[in-house]
């Protein structure tokens, strides 16, 4: 491969970065959204461990799809993280229709 194919990769690799990394935090707000204004926050909250579990189980696999393992579960634990702590200040803050 020359180094001018190289490099027009590395540019759509980059983007595609960039795209990935747009749509996540699009989604992360959309998240928060839904935390803040969910009703039933109990219940979603116990939904969530147990997605944890699951999410743990699932994607803690390599897989030849994902070229940098320890990077993509860096990034999920990484956004695991905000979320929970996302729900659990949910779980405190008093409600405010109540």
């Amino acid at each position: 491969m020359e180094e001018a194919e190289l490099i027009a990769r590395l540019n759509r690799a980059d983007a595609m970065a960039c795209l990935a990394a747009g749509r996540t935090k699009a989604l992360e707000y959309g998240l928060r959204l839904f935390i803040a204004t969910h009703p039933a926050r109990e219940e979603v909250a116990r939904a969530w461990q147990q997605l944890l579990a699951v999410i743990a189980e699932e994607h803690w696999k390599a897989s030849p799809a994902i070229p940098d393992v320890l990077m993509y579960q860096a990034g999920i634990q990484q956004v695991l993280e905000v979320l929970t702590g996302q729900f659990e200040a949910r779980g405190r803050s008093p409600d405010p229709s109540d």
